[in-house]
């Protein structure tokens, strides 16, 4: 199973709704990864795995199969796969997503990690983000 969905498409430029709606897709995303990860537990940490982090211009959110297929992603992708790892693990991961502004005052959303014990992990900086 696959799941590739187009946040833009299902929620308005509102940014609550935008961010109510990435929540969604992410955590959908996360349980088909997770499934993933259970049927076949010799997939790769996402760590060990050669993916990288790119930056892709589209609000889409896909699984960790997606990603490893690609071979690279995005915040979200990145982030799916990583809460996958830590919740088949026993930890209560969750996603973390970051607005801010850039110089033009276009809003930019940045996802995370959110750890059980409250710490954030960035998989898009350890796998190659800059800035």
């Amino acid at each position: 199973m696959h799941l590739n969905v187009d946040i833009a498409s299902a929620a308005s430029e509102n940014a609550g709704t935008f961010e109510r709606a990435a929540r969604i897709f992410l955590e959908g995303a996360a349980f088909v990864s997770l499934q993933h990860l259970i049927d076949f537990p010799r997939t790769p940490k996402l760590y060990e795995s050669g993916v990288i982090y790119r930056h892709e211009d589209t609000s889409t959110i896909r699984d960790l199969a997606g990603t490893m297929k690609r071979g690279w992603g995005s915040c979200g992708h990145l982030c799916v796969w990583r809460v996958a790892e830590l919740r088949r693990d026993g930890e209560q991961a969750a996603f973390r997503i970051f607005v801010a502004h850039d110089s033009a005052g276009l809003r930019i959303y940045h996802v995370q990690v959110r750890r059980g014990d409250g710490s954030i992990e960035d998989p898009s900086r350890i796998l190659g983000m800059k800035g």
